[in-house]
């Protein structure tokens, strides 16, 4: 029926008409090469030129907010990920879970209380005393062996003692090409900003453990109903063979990929 899409279709069609009517000599003599009123724009060459003016105006940001050196870049980047994981923590809130308790062990937590320990000293010492920072570093190490013998997983604490001896070993025939300690002596201006610096990261550094042990924390006091442990956990011995459900894993679910692996 006669209605408005009607009337505009109309309407298009008896402007094509016109337009056509008018155009019709121009376009017959090729006067005119390019559609009326778009036919200056070029998509190509808009397209370069704004790739020019973006790829400017990023160089001269970058040099006006960003460093060529190695620290400042790790601190923002490590500065941005705890205020990621701050926001969420802040806005929707963070409890422990419910799960029960596992009683605490004396010589276990003197044992991580000797390798937190260890872990500052070798953080502490790292700069001028490089050989004793190594010593503790591999006491971390020793320590971690020892917690995997505790929870029954004498396999990953062979695994990771032998990878321990191998990067002392490594890092004992690289101390010697380390540059050797600068004994001049520095302005005070240049130490305080030394000092203000160290504080800083060091501030940066405790914030991020905190974090991380309390998102740890409220991770593993929490249940997990669908956790994929229990189908290895049911199956590892009748269908295994073993007790020992990390290398039934290993070795017979998934016995392609450890073999690849080797």
């Amino acid at each position: 029926g006669w209605n408005l899409p009607m009337v505009m279709s109309l309407a298009a069609m008896a402007g094509g008409i016109i337009l056509y009517l008018l155009l019709r000599k121009p376009l017959k003599h090729e006067r005119i090469t390019a559609p009326p009123l778009v036919g200056r724009l070029n998509g190509k060459r808009f397209f370069e030129r704004s790739q020019v003016v973006m790829m400017h105006w990023a160089r001269r940001f970058e040099r006006k907010v960003s460093t060529r050196r190695l620290q400042p870049q790790l601190f923002l980047l490590v500065l941005a990920a705890v205020l990621g994981g701050f926001i969420p923590m802040y806005f929707s809130g963070l409890t422990w879970g419910d799960r029960p308790k596992i009683p605490g062990s004396g010589v276990f937590v003197t044992l991580w209380l000797i390798a937190i320990a260890c872990a500052i000293g070798a953080a502490w010492q790292g700069k001028y005393h490089r050989l004793a920072a190594l010593v503790m570093v591999s006491v971390c190490g020793l320590m971690t062996c020892i917690t995997f013998v505790w929870f029954s997983a004498p396999d990953l604490a062979l695994t990771q003692l032998v990878v321990e001896v191998v990067t002392t070993v490594l890092i004992l025939l690289g101390l010697r090409w380390l540059p050797r300690r600068n004994e001049d002596v520095a302005p005070l201006s240049a130490r305080l900003r030394a000092r203000t610096r160290r504080i800083r990261d060091f501030g940066l550094a405790v914030l991020v453990g905190l974090g991380m042990a309390i998102l740890s924390y409220a991770m593993l006091t929490r249940q997990t109903p669908n956790a994929i442990s229990s189908f290895y956990l049911s199956r590892a011995l009748p269908q295994g063979g073993g007790t020992n459900v990390v290398n039934v894993m290993l070795v017979d679910f998934r016995g392609f990929d450890t073999f690849c692996e080797l």
